[in-house]
């Protein structure tokens, strides 16, 4: 039973390990409290009993190393979600490409999803593409050899905004949507040892500026600017506590009047908060804190929003509504795993996310240098499956 406890804490699959602390309090009472009354009541006078205490004991030892273990890594949430109010929708698959699709994002007429693609065959570098809802090949915008990244359509649709990867610097750019001459709008100096904090980028519903979350040169916490795209000057709009993470993933509610981020006031620690354009003042919005954040979207009723969040084996996309702060998960066909970088349509009938399976693996064939003296390179014999292809025989 306890070679069971553990490895049910530490379980690879995410889907077999305890989803609360709850449920392996509840086990741990269970080991506790034998079955026999003889037992308890010979326990503290024998030697037998005097081992029992020392087995459990130890037990007790192992299984709290094992949970803190699985709590530090984010494996098991520390609160149980509100599952009993979970919305229900019905995912249906947009793309199935070989690579990796991410950070998808919706025309203001709902009909077509700019996305970033790490296309295989074009070199596995991250590029920005366009494609219509329903059949049809996505057209591709960027060709630089950078990384392209964090696709926004602008409210007006006749332009996409998104960074790109410099060697010292990241680079906010814009490209029309049918491809076209490209803009750069503004540089952001990139620190040699330091991650920049750029988690996304988010239009200000009047098409004036751009909100940014980024770390500034020699600043260890990140924070939210905005860019106005007539004058060029970026403004700092949030100041987070010396010593934080700082501010990430900023966005405008679809009036303009708030904005929505993650503050991370340490590690693993992202808490939802709510900044209000009109005097500038903060308001946190969740209680619990989640170890990991990857992405957030209004709905266009401007009273909830979208997030995705977890840890980093096992994102989920919840739902909130800002006046009550309780997350709600989102659950769909199949289930809400490692699902993330949410975008809703501003019709509201529409939620695109990036789902990320098992493809890492791919099936290779090497010549056997003991048998195959032609230094034959290695061939990939499966380029283009979407799955983990492993375990190979003749």
């Amino acid at each position: 039973l306890l070679e069971h406890t553990v490895m049910k804490m530490l379980a690879k699959n995410p889907d077999q390990r305890y989803q609360t602390v709850h449920e392996v309090r509840t086990n741990f009472e269970e080991v506790r409290e034998p079955s026999d009354p003889q037992a308890i009541a010979l326990g503290h006078r024998s030697r037998e009993g005097r081992r029992g205490v020392w087995v459990t004991s130890g037990f007790a030892a192992i299984v709290i190393s094992a949970l803190g273990v699985a709590i530090f890594l984010g494996w098991i949430p520390l609160t149980e979600p509100d599952v009993g109010s979970s919305r229900l929708l019905q995912a249906v698959p947009f793309t199935s490409y070989a690579g990796e699709e991410w950070r998808p994002d919706f025309s203001p007429q709902g009909d077509r999803i700019a996305f970033e693609w790490s296309d295989p065959n074009k070199g596995r570098n991250h590029d920005i593409y366009v494609k219509q809802i329903g059949p049809g090949e996505p057209l591709r915008l960027t060709t630089h050899e950078g990384l392209d990244r964090f696709p926004r359509w602008s409210p007006d649709g006749l332009q996409i905004a998104f960074a790109r990867w410099f060697p010292d610097e990241i680079a906010i750019m814009t490209v029309p949507p049918l491809g076209g001459r490209e803009r750069t709008l503004v540089r952001i100096d990139r620190h040699e040892r330091l991650d920049t904090g750029l988690r996304g980028l988010s239009w200000e519903p009047g098409g004036t500026g751009l909100l940014l979350s980024y770390r500034r040169d020699h600043e260890l916490e990140a924070r939210l600017f905005l860019f106005d795209l007539e004058t060029e000057e970026i403004t700092p709009l949030t100041s987070p506590s010396e010593g934080s993470y700082g501010d990430y993933f900023g966005e405008f509610s679809p009036v303009g009047n708030e904005i929505a981020f993650f503050r991370r006031k340490a590690y693993g620690t992202h808490y939802l908060y709510l900044l209000s354009n009109e005097d500038g003042t903060e308001r946190q919005i969740t209680s619990e804190a989640f170890h990991y954040v990857m992405g957030v979207r209004w709905m266009p009723n401007g009273e909830e929003i979208i997030f995705s969040a977890g840890n980093l084996f096992n994102v989920r996309l919840w739902q909130i509504n800002v006046s009550s702060g309780n997350p709600r998960l989102l659950m769909g066909s199949g289930e809400n795993i490692g699902r993330r970088y949410p975008a809703v349509s501003r019709q509201g009938d529409r939620l695109a996310f990036a789902e990320r399976g098992n493809t890492g693996f791919d099936l290779w064939r090497f010549a056997n240098p003991r048998v195959d003296n032609s230094n034959e390179p290695p061939l990939r014999l499966i380029s283009s499956s979407t799955r983990s292809d492993d375990a190979p025989r003749f």
